[in-house]
C-alpha cells in the first residue's frame, strides 16, 4: 500500500503564548498563561528554540514564560546553595541566564531587561539588580571522548570566565602574585593543578574587588 501522509485537524481557535501576558490571577491560580484568542501574533513573535541567553531572549522579543519571581523567591530564601534539577530542555540554562543578568554588575546596565516583568513590581529586588560579581560556567562542551579533550575544554570555558573579569587587573586592591595566577589562567599557562582550584581563586580575587560574595552558576553538569 503506498505511503499516505496523515491528516492534521486544524485547530478551531489557535493559541498564542506571551511571557508579558502571564498573570497569577489574585494568586488563585498561580503559573496561568494569558491566552491570546487568534494565533497571528505568532508570525511576529518566533519561539526561542534553542535560544539559552536571556538577554537575546529578550532583545530579540522571542515568547517566553516570565520566570523572574523565582529572584524574588531566592532572595527570600537567602539560602547558600539553590539546586534545581530538571530534565533536559526544561530551561535550566536559560533560568540560570536570567539570574545572570539580573545580578550581575555590568559596565552597561542590564535592568531594562526586566521593565515589564513580573520582579519589576518589586522594588525592593530590583535594588539588588546589577550589584553582584557572576562566575557562570556550563559544562556541556565537556562531554568529549578523552579526559585530555575534557580538559582541554575546561581550560577554555574557564579562561573566557576569566577574561570577562580581567578589568581587575587594573586594580591595586588585587595582590601581583594573585594578578599573576589570574593571568596565567586567563592565557591557559596555569599549571594543571592551578585549574583545580580556579573557580574558588576567581571567586575570591572577586570578592576582595568587589567586596561582595560572588555568585557562582553551574550548569550542564554531567551524570555516569
Amino acid at each position: 500500500m503506498p505511503y499516505q501522509s496523515p491528516t492534521f485537524k486544524k485547530a478551531a481557535n489557535p493559541v498564542a503564548f506571551s511571557a508579558r501576558t502571564w498573570y497569577n490571577n489574585n494568586n488563585k491560580n498561580p503559573g496561568k498563561i494569558a491566552e491570546t484568542s487568534r494565533g497571528e501574533n505568532m508570525k511576529h513573535k518566533p519561539l526561542p528554540i534553542g535560544v539559552e541567553d536571556f538577554k537575546r531572549l529578550v532583545d530579540n522579543g522571542y515568547y517566553f514564560v516570565d520566570k523572574t519571581l523565582m529572584i524574588k523567591e531566592l532572595l527570600e530564601n537567602k539560602e547558600t546553595v539553590n539546586l534545581f534539577t530538571r530534565p533536559r530542555r526544561f530551561g535550566k540554562t536559560l533560568n540560570m541566564s536570567m539570574l545572570q543578568r539580573f545580578f550581575e554588575a555590568t559596565e552597561k546596565s542590564n535592568a531594562y531587561l526586566f521593565d515589564s516583568l513580573k520582579i519589576a513590581a518589586y522594588p525592593e529586588y530590583m535594588a539588588y539588580q546589577g550589584k553582584y560579581p557572576v562566575i557562570s560556567v556550563s559544562l556541556k562542551s565537556m562531554k568529549q571522548a578523552s579526559y585530555t579533550n575534557a580538559f582541554y575544554m575546561y581550560k577554555n570555558l574557564i579562561a573566557k570566565e576569566y577574561e570577562k573579569h580581567k578589568i581587575i587587573l587594573e586594580s591595586n586592591k588585587i595582590l601581583d602574585s594573585e594578578k599573576e595566577v589570574f593571568q596565567n589562567i586567563m592565557e591557559q599557562r596555569a599549571d594543571q593543578n592551578v585549574y583545580l582550584n580556579s573557580i574558588r581563586t576567581l571567586s575570591d580575587i572577586l570578592a576582595k574587588y568587589y567586596k561582595k560574595t560572588s555568585s557562582f552558576s553551574l550548569t550542564s553538569t554531567m551524570y555516569h
